[in-house]
């Protein structure tokens, strides 16, 4: 099916995840939704918006280097940006 152009697949998060063509990012949301922490800072976004890194940290009860690694990793998935403002990065959904 992948050879005809039907499927396409993709390494993400170290899982190989099959999806239509043009659906990457809905494959990426599943993916990064079976990652409690990954989850939380999606949820928390969508629900309340851009935020910066170290309040966002401290809401989700864990360190800034960890919320940064793990925005990182949904940065690559395309699924958030980050951009500085005034000094400070400021996540947001893509």
């Amino acid at each position: 099916m992948e050879r005809a152009g039907l499927i396409t697949s993709e390494e993400i998060l170290g899982e190989r995840v099959y999806f239509l063509p043009g659906r990457r990012r809905d494959a990426a949301v599943r993916v990064a939704l079976r990652n409690s922490t990954l989850k939380n800072i999606l949820v928390l976004l969508e629900r309340e918006g851009p935020q910066p890194i170290r309040p966002l940290a401290d809401r989700l009860g864990v360190s800034t280097g960890t919320l940064k690694r793990n925005v990182d990793i949904l940065e690559k998935l395309g699924l958030v940006e980050t951009r500085r403002v005034m000094g400070r990065r400021l996540v947001s959904l893509s």
